[in-house]
């Protein structure tokens, strides 16, 4: 069954490249023409002066906003070990080389949201 949307928030960080990409074309095959792929998460820079001030920004957030000091350890470890972010630019790429309409939405820092679309079929018209 093809579905006009598809949203993900928060659940492809810890796929590695070729894992997202096999979504990505997993998702499409899934959208109807015109359907849409919505997707919230975790991303990385590609240059390494905003992947640092982007990590340093998380970071304090999750000193300021979360007092459970071990929590916060766990949460920091988790980020920075076992995730895989990729960049929100790289994601794009690989959509729009699988024929999506791909862009980024948004960015935050290390949170990017990106719309993908699949194109609409076209009608001759007679």
């Amino acid at each position: 069954t093809k579905v006009d949307a598809i949203v993900s928030a928060f659940c492809i960080h810890h796929q590695d490249e070729q894992e997202k990409k096999d979504l990505f074309a997993a998702v499409q095959k899934r959208l109807k023409p015109g359907g849409v792929f919505l997707m919230l998460d975790w991303t990385v820079f590609n240059s390494l002066h905003l992947y640092k001030i982007a990590r340093e920004n998380t970071m304090r957030h999750l000193e300021v906003n979360v007092s459970d000091a071990a929590y916060r350890e766990k949460w920091a470890y988790h980020w920075n070990n076992i995730n895989i972010p990729s960049s929100a630019d790289d994601m794009v790429k690989w959509m729009t080389e699988l024929g999506f309409g791909a862009e980024i939405v948004f960015r935050d820092l290390e949170v990017a949201l990106t719309s993908a679309s699949v194109p609409s079929i076209k009608t001759a018209h007679h």
